[in-house]
């Protein structure tokens, strides 16, 4: 199998016997990711229950909006009304992808519920600034000393480094972090580490993800763009992908792009320059949790790494597939990890201790392919695998020129 980069538009295809193991690999591997029963670390009750005859009040910290934030927050309280927790009624559609500020105003003034409560000053949001969060954490954790939450949703790598200490004994629940061991917001996948934490762990999920990417493309050298710092290096998931190129036998090849206390225009300049280095050198690219990864800034490198003829892969799903991103399994959908969270503070306000619950969740996956970017890579993907994707793509949207435009 060859991806060696070229300008030539009639590269041929891969070889028969390839494809066909390549395909079978895939079968496999996603059989291996459907997701795992938790072990009964309690007895679970999740039936809606009062405070000593008072609603519970809910509280939301995150680092900054981000995609991913806003989708977790939905399906986690689409399963709340499910279980009975809030009174169920239609989710509304939110325009900003991102906004998680939106939701909770929602939550706030019209989610109607006997037994949790949102108030508006329960959203706390140091929007990536450094600056404001030491001021943000200072504030909740002001407000957790004075007892006016009795829960807390800790969204996101920053917000789980901030809240998970002996600061506060509030239990807190870290939801949609990348890779909290290697972020340093844990030491054990399995044990918080603090009788009022839970955090929801995946320890392999970028490992598998890579492995299975390789096993399509073979692929000699993988290329990474990250930040050269803690927080670079968890959204990158550099541990897991290192792990995976010592167990396949392929080399990493990386570039820092610093994405901190700069703007968009900035960070977007250094990552662009970074895909420009490693364009000619590698055999396939992966998109991590990097702003350039991002839904709204791949069309500025994805053109870059298709003149190279190089196969793309990102972490997050269908949505970059969409705009472009060669191939990428993600979870299925959020509603998954939104009942498991769910029933976690269920069980938690119904008296399980956060730290005893089960952390280890392994969603479902489906995998995702655009045949237009193929296309323009010149590689035409086997039968067996497009029989095993769950979304194709024949076009590219927004088209690039257009979103650059954007």
């Amino acid at each position: 199998m060859t991806h060696r980069k070229t300008h030539d538009r009639d590269r041929p295809s891969l070889p028969k016997g390839t494809a066909f193991r390549a395909a079978a690999g895939v079968v496999v591997a996603t059989m291996l990711m459907v997701a795992l029963p938790a072990r009964p670390a309690w007895v679970e009750d999740t039936s809606p229950c009062l405070n000593k005859g008072c609603k519970w009040r809910i509280a939301y910290y995150e680092g900054g909006p981000w995609t991913d934030y806003k989708d977790t927050l939905l399906a986690t309280v689409g399963a709340l009304m499910d279980l009975g927790w809030i009174t169920p009624a239609p989710l509304p559609r939110f325009d900003d992808p991102a906004d998680t500020a939106q939701v909770w105003r929602w939550l706030s003034t019209q989610a109607r519920s006997d037994y949790l409560e949102f108030s508006n000053d329960a959203f706390f949001s140091a929007d990536w600034k450094d600056n404001l969060r030491s001021e943000n954490q200072g504030r909740i954790l002001e407000a957790l000393a004075l007892g006016r939450f009795d829960l807390v949703w800790a969204l996101g790598t920053w917000a789980g480094l901030d809240l998970v200490n002996n600061g506060h004994q509030v239990p807190t629940m870290v939801m949609s972090a990348s890779n909290p061991v290697t972020a340093g917001i844990i030491s054990d996948p399995k044990d918080s580490g603090h009788d009022h934490v839970h955090v929801r762990t995946d320890p392999a999920y970028v490992f598998r993800q890579v492995l299975l990417f390789h096993d399509v493309f073979d692929f000699k050298r993988l290329g990474l763009i990250y930040e050269d710092t803690d927080y670079g290096r968890a959204y990158a998931y550099l541990g897991e992908v290192e792990a995976a190129a010592e167990r396949a036998g392929f080399e990493l090849v990386t570039c820092q792009a610093t994405e901190r206390n700069l703007d968009l225009e900035q960070a977007m300049e250094k990552y662009v320059a970074c895909a420009r280095r490693l364009a000619p050198m590698v055999d396939a690219f992966i998109y991590d949790d990097h702003i350039g990864g991002d839904p709204s800034n791949v069309a500025r490198t994805l053109p870059i790494f298709v003149s190279f003829g190089v196969p793309t892969w990102s972490t997050r799903g269908s949505p970059l597939v969409q705009r472009g991103v060669l191939i990428s399994l993600a979870k299925h959908d959020f509603t998954q990890a939104g009942g498991f969270h769910a029933r976690t503070m269920a069980q938690i306000l119904n008296g399980a201790r956060p730290r005893d619950l089960e952390q280890i969740f392994q969603a479902s996956f489906r995998l995702a392919i655009n045949l237009k970017t193929a296309e323009l890579i010149g590689y035409d993907p086997p039968p067996n695998l497009i029989r095993v994707t769950d979304d194709v793509f024949t076009a590219i949207e927004p088209p690039w020129e257009q979103a650059h435009e954007q």
